[in-house]
């Protein structure tokens, strides 16, 4: 017995194969695109990091080597320091980690300043889809990430250890006795 099939069941797979396509391939981009921004997010603060260790401690950004003996020599002035190479070496590992990490991620603009009391990140990444269909689909939504934030550096060590050579040494001078007393009971006052 021979069965006659109608064409309504072609129909019905040529209108919901491509339509099946077309979600799963949105999806698989939209994995990618969310991998490719935890990674900018990543170096991001990986770079943050490293650049608070290049100025507390004079560590080489690319290799992660301190120099120790730079570091104990460094001056009174070491807060007006120019890191321009500094900057430079933390742009390319920032850029080395991008490129290597993400799939469809291009860098626009990348920027790092770096001061003695914070780091400043400006980054533009543009986000590549293969397939033209796919980025206007998703550039209504958004395939440009751009990232702009300023740091500071919490130096809370070199706080405490400068209070406490003051504080030694205001107990070493004459009449010094009398005024840290006198904070003491202040303070002694406003704790209790």
């Amino acid at each position: 017995m021979n069965k006659k099939v109608e064409g309504n069941y072609t129909l019905e797979a040529a209108i919901l194969l491509p339509l099946i396509l077309f979600i799963i391939t949105a999806l698989l981009y939209t994995a990618l695109l969310l991998h490719d921004w935890k990674c900018a997010v990543g170096a991001i603060h990986l770079i943050t990091m490293e650049g608070e260790a290049v100025v507390r401690k004079s560590m080489e950004p690319a290799t992660g080597s301190i120099d120790y003996e730079k570091y104990l020599n460094r001056g009174i002035f070491e807060g007006t320091r120019d890191y321009m190479l500094e900057e430079t070496k933390l742009e390319d590992v920032l850029t080395k980690y991008i490129e290597d990490k993400g799939f469809i991620t291009s860098i626009e603009d990348i920027k790092v300043e770096l001061t003695s009391k914070g780091i400043r990140i400006n980054l533009h990444l543009e986000f590549q889809l293969p397939m033209p269909v796919m980025g206007r689909f998703f550039k209504k939504s958004g395939t440009d990430y751009k990232y702009e934030d300023y740091k500071s550096f919490d130096n809370q060590p070199e706080y405490i250890r400068v209070f406490r050579v003051m504080m030694d040494t205001g107990e070493n001078l004459p009449g010094a006795d009398t005024i840290l007393s006198s904070i003491k009971k202040a303070f002694n006052f406003v704790m209790d």
